[in-house]
């Protein structure tokens, strides 16, 4: 979940930079998450849709956001089963839990 959070953080940052004030509506990541299924085959599974508003990216402070609040900024997030169980374990740690407290609060949504 900390690398999708950088990797959100790091891809919004730079449309906010690059794009036109009115370019999007919205953003949205597909996150696909590893698997391996019982016999052993690797693959890739979804594990979540998250979706932001395109002016909350433009207005956002990217040098005082973490990457951690990125995820709570979300306007609409739907999970899978096995996002659902990485977004659980991840809010499961007091640090993240704190950090993204948004985020996590969609898990109850």
């Amino acid at each position: 979940m900390r690398q999708s959070f950088s990797a959100a953080k790091s891809t919004m940052q730079t449309l906010s930079k690059t794009a036109p004030d009115h370019a999007y509506k919205q953003v949205v990541f597909d996150v696909w998450m590893p698997t391996t299924d019982k016999l052993g085959k690797d693959g890739f599974s979804r594990g979540m849709i998250l979706q932001w508003n395109w002016d909350e990216i433009k207005g956002a402070n990217w040098d005082n956001l973490s990457a951690a609040a990125v995820g709570g900024l979300a306007e609409k997030a739907s999970f899978q089963r096995l996002g659902r169980h990485a977004a659980i374990e991840y809010c499961g740690d007091e640090d993240n839990l704190r950090f993204a407290r948004d985020f996590c609060l969609k898990l109850l949504e």
